[in-house]
């Protein structure tokens, strides 16, 4: 069997990072990319543990020329990729009113744009792949499908995903490429660290509209992200390669035991009784109107 070539973006940590290793381990061949490989520290240390090698490259999603230059080397080196898992990405937390037009445009073109600019330049080297699982994995979320409090602006690109791979489910079928969204819940990750942004206007003065929520959402988002809810990315890694094994793999992969309880509310429940247990959960079910 020939061996799969994997590139995955996004490997400085978290998902990106332990998929790296859980793919190597299961024989691929793996092209791990980071924005800033100066970080790649954590990375060769869990492949030195694991007892497996991946090659670096930087790639950053905005920067149009770190990603061709990738590609180039996947083509000259390899001449074909069987998968691609696209994973990096980060989030705003916000009022939605507060955020300016660069900040919007900022998530916006690292979320979506750039999981555009990657999957365009990698798409010809999957088509030379002759694998009949090649499989493009695109990393969203629970809140792709449900938005949480103070992240409609990250909801917002996640759902463009789904729609993108709902999309790509009907462009690459024909040419032999499965596109799959792989939807976690909170993870345990830097994402509530390094990788969340709020904007440079925070309301949360006693005279902003805003300050109860703004004062009382962002505990629980930390809570959620480094309580029991949140979900261990070696889960998620596995998910990602479940996907790419799968014969004939659908639209969404949850994963965790969270997510997968969320989706279920959100499939077959009211949205006002799911809208109320988020803010409930949120802590912000008891506020008050104000006048």
């Amino acid at each position: 069997m020939t061996q799969p070539i994997t590139l995955i973006t996004g490997c400085s940590s978290g998902i990106g990072l332990v998929t790296a290793v859980e793919l190597a381990r299961a024989g691929h061949r793996v092209y791990a990319t980071m924005r800033d490989p100066g970080k790649k520290d954590a990375l060769l240390a869990a492949c030195a543990e694991a007892g497996v090698e991946v090659e670096l490259l930087p790639l950053d999603l905005t920067d149009r020329t770190t990603i061709d230059a990738a590609a180039e080397h996947v083509r000259s080196t390899e001449g074909r990729l069987t998968n691609l898992v696209n994973n990096a990405g980060f989030s705003y937390l916000g009022v939605l009113e507060d955020f300016s037009d660069e900040e919007i445009y900022d998530q916006f073109n690292t979320n979506v744009f750039g999981v555009l600019r990657v999957t365009r330049a990698f798409l010809p080297l999957m088509r030379a792949d002759d694998s009949p699982k090649r499989t493009l994995v695109v990393v969203s979320s629970t809140a792709g499908r449900a938005v949480y409090p103070l992240m409609g602006l990250y909801s917002a690109t996640k759902f463009a995903l789904i729609a993108l791979v709902e999309e790509w489910r009907f462009e690459l079928r024909t040419l032999g490429i499965r596109a799959v969204a792989v939807e976690p819940y909170s993870t345990k990750t830097e994402f509530a660290g390094a990788s969340l942004k709020r904007p440079a206007k925070w309301s949360d003065g006693p005279d902003s509209p805003y300050a109860e929520i703004l004062g009382i959402v962002p505990r629980w988002f930390t809570e959620m992200t480094h309580g029991k809810e949140a979900v261990d990315p070696r889960i998620v890694a596995r998910t990602i390669r479940r996907a790419i094994n799968a014969r004939n793999p659908g639209l969404h992969w949850v994963s965790g035991a969270y997510a997968k309880l969320a989706m279920f509310f959100k499939r077959f429940a009211p949205n006002e009784f799911t809208t109320w247990v988020v803010r409930r959960k949120a802590g912000i079910a008891g506020l008050r109107r104000r006048k």
